[in-house]
């Protein structure tokens, strides 16, 4: 792939990204009626539900700092186990609107990685 074209699909992504996991984390941290229920029914206790949304947000925000290589590939392992447990979440209450939406973000957070591991190998 052309390096402009692995730049802009890179940059695209981690917005699309960062955009996904801040409304998400706004969602939990403003007990927003479409969601907060669901994740309460899922066992998750209400300052944990509290604590992830302002993780999620301060992890979108890393992902669009330059130059923090290190921070970044935390944030990515930690949104992983963010949409792993939120699929096996959804499972346990039957949702498939919720194991589907872990699903996508999963191939979306894998998607993102392997483009940004491609820009990393390419620029060492």
């Amino acid at each position: 792939m052309p390096e402009k074209r692995l730049y802009y699909l890179y940059y695209a992504s981690i917005a699309l990204m960062g955009i996904f996991f801040i409304l998400s984390g706004w969602f939990e941290i403003t007990k927003n009626p479409a969601t907060y229920p669901k994740t309460l029914r899922m066992g998750y206790p209400p300052y944990f539900i509290t604590t992830l949304g302002c993780a999620k947000i301060a992890g979108a925000l890393a992902l669009w700092l330059p130059n923090s290589q290190r921070l970044k590939e935390w944030v990515f392992a930690g949104f992983i186990f963010d949409v792993v447990f939120a699929f096996i979440s959804g499972l346990q209450i039957n949702s498939a609107a919720d194991y589907g939406k872990a699903a996508f973000a999963l191939v979306l957070i894998l998607l993102v990685y392997s483009l940004f591991r491609e820009i990393q190998r390419r620029t060492s």
